[in-house]
């Protein structure tokens, strides 16, 4: 009986030590930003600059230039970062927009306010624009049937999502505009 009660411990000790390692998500292996790839470089002098644009429903849009400081190079483009709370806690999402992605994220905003938001709502539809680094923003048909737009900032992580009103989404395509000015 021993034999047989230490056998079933050992299984299950290993069966849930086994499921516990896949559920964690590496954050190394998910998708990057150029901007976060410039920052990984090893051996590098990285002086970062912000410039603040404005804040819309939480989420604040911030112009970030990075300087390699000993090879002379430079990146930049859109920090966004958000803050969510739960009872016990909160943290910040942040999402990076490489400059060459910032039109086209424009582009989809203007397109979703002037084609989309105006079509009756039907059924489960979504319409998403995402980045190379995670971030993606869109609209969705939600359970009032009513279009609803929104911003997540991390791809995995369902806390990073921002629900924005039209006029909300409207703000953001245009803080963008600013910071897209700025770069």
């Amino acid at each position: 009986m021993k034999k047989f009660l230490l056998t079933l411990f050992i299984a299950v000790s290993v069966s849930t030590i086994t499921h516990a390692q896949e559920k964690v998500t590496d954050k190394a292996s998910q998708p990057k930003s150029n901007l976060e790839t410039f920052l990984d470089q090893s051996g590098s002098l990285i002086k970062k600059e912000y410039v603040t644009i404005g804040k819309v429903k939480g989420i604040n849009v911030q112009v970030l230039k990075i300087t390699d400081l000993i090879k002379n190079s430079t990146v930049s483009g859109l920090r966004l970062e958000g803050i969510t709370t739960s009872s016990y806690s909160s943290d910040s999402k942040i999402a990076f927009l490489d400059s060459d992605e910032i039109e086209n994220f424009i582009k989809a905003i203007d397109y979703i306010n002037s084609n989309i938001l105006n079509l009756p709502a039907a059924g489960s539809t979504e319409v998403i624009y995402s980045s190379r680094g995670g971030f993606s923003g869109g609209a969705f048909v939600d359970s009032k049937n009513k279009w609803s737009t929104f911003m997540q900032l991390e791809k995995y992580d369902s806390r990073s999502m921002f629900f924005l009103s039209a006029e909300d989404f409207s703000q953001m395509k245009d803080l963008i505009v600013q910071a897209k000015a700025k770069i």
